[in-house]
């Protein structure tokens, strides 16, 4: 397991470390973790290290390049890196998400939350090596839970969107429903179950997810429907 801080203010990692120490080191053997003081050097030290990394904290606000132009950077090589934002401010939270962030913590960081947020890290590092399994053309398919984007239904078929490509099956939405429902996946529509991680916005009826995907919002349960997206959205956003 290997864990980056990046952020221009010095105490942070000495604020954090003893934290991701206790979390991380009764779980994880060979854990090691890096901090790099600006978004320029943890990008010199990417290149040289193939972006190896498994988690990365990092400040929004940083001299040179921010770190939103340096997780652009990072997520055109490491698409699975589990990252967590931190800032002073909360407004960035919605541009976040863009660059398919995990949680976004709020300064001046509460230890407390912070070790909450570190265990969902680990829950979701679990989850990103569940296999949802399905039968395409012929052949038993294994998909991680990270790289589906949603799933569509077509008459008696359902269409998977995936970073790997379109998968189509033969299934009934709500049996898929039940199977990923404990991995944040809404349903939004009769026809559209969404993973909500991978939405951008949303906008009247329509999702808008990564890789360029729209669902449907249920015109009846819509109030329910964003009320459920938005309280995942706040999981994903702390402040002490």
């Amino acid at each position: 397991m290997r864990i980056i801080i990046c952020d221009d203010d010095n105490t942070i990692p000495q604020t954090l470390i003893p934290s991701i120490k206790k979390t991380f080191v009764p779980l994880y053997t060979g854990l090691e973790i890096f901090y790099f003081e600006s978004g320029n050097s943890l990008i010199n030290w990417c290149k040289k290290n193939n972006y190896d990394m498994d988690v990365l904290i990092i400040d929004v606000e940083m001299p040179e390049i921010d770190g939103l132009e340096t997780v652009s950077l990072i997520r055109k090589v490491n698409k699975e890196c589990i990252i967590l934002f931190i800032s002073v401010y909360r407004e960035f939270v919605f541009k976040a998400m863009d660059y398919e962030i995990f949680q976004y913590l709020v300064k001046p960081v509460s230890i407390e939350i912070f070790e909450i947020k570190l265990n969902l890290i680990i829950k979701k590092n679990q989850e990103k090596h569940f296999l949802h399994t399905i039968y395409c053309q012929g052949s038993h398919i294994s998909l991680k839970i990270d790289n589906i984007y949603y799933i569509e239904s077509s008459g008696r078929n359902a269409k998977y969107y995936t970073s790997n490509g379109i998968y189509i099956v033969s299934g009934k939405m709500s049996e898929i429903e039940k199977i990923l429902f404990p991995y944040n996946f809404l349903r939004t529509h009769k026809s559209f179950l969404i993973n909500m991680s991978k939405v951008i916005r949303y906008k009247s009826y329509t999702f808008f997810l990564v890789g360029g995907g729209e669902a449907d919002i249920s015109y009846r349960n819509r109030s329910i429907i964003i009320r459920k997206y938005e309280e995942y959205l706040k999981k994903r956003v702390a402040s002490i």
